[in-house]
């Protein structure tokens, strides 16, 4: 994608790289899926277009809601590239490990966060605090 400039790569997961950068221009990160070798070309790309469409019809039914979440900037579906606004934050993994902050009260603002996703009836597929800002 000859508008995005990558800055530098946040997190590998089982699903997707994660890495920043820009997009026009914009601060942004883009989320790439991986391709499974060991599943069936077609079966594969099915399966990843089809959790692309969930999460980009979460997020726009999300934006409805005074959740703050990131637009969608670009999605290249035949890819499994997602471009999304950057979000201001640092992820609760590294305020956990490199915080002084009360583990107690940061888990409580996380529950209360999701207590707020629950409340419009949307779930977080993957919660982990890698995922979380």
């Amino acid at each position: 994608m000859l508008a995005w400039q990558v800055e530098r790569l946040i997190h590998v997961g089982a699903e997707a790289e994660v890495s920043s950068g820009l997009y026009l221009g914009l601060p942004a990160i883009m989320k790439i899926r991986k391709p499974r070798s060991y599943r069936n070309p077609q079966l594969d790309r099915r399966l990843t277009t089809s959790r692309m469409m969930a999460e980009a019809r979460m997020l726009s039914r999300l934006s409805q809601s005074s959740l703050p979440v990131p637009n969608i900037l670009a999605c290249e579906m035949s890819k499994g590239m997602m471009v999304q606004s950057l979000m201001p934050g640092k992820q609760i993994v590294d305020i956990l490990r490199n915080s002084a902050t009360d583990v107690k009260t940061a888990m409580r603002l996380v529950g209360n966060a999701i207590r707020q996703l629950h409340s419009v009836g949307a779930i977080h597929g993957d919660l982990t605090t890698n995922n979380l800002l």
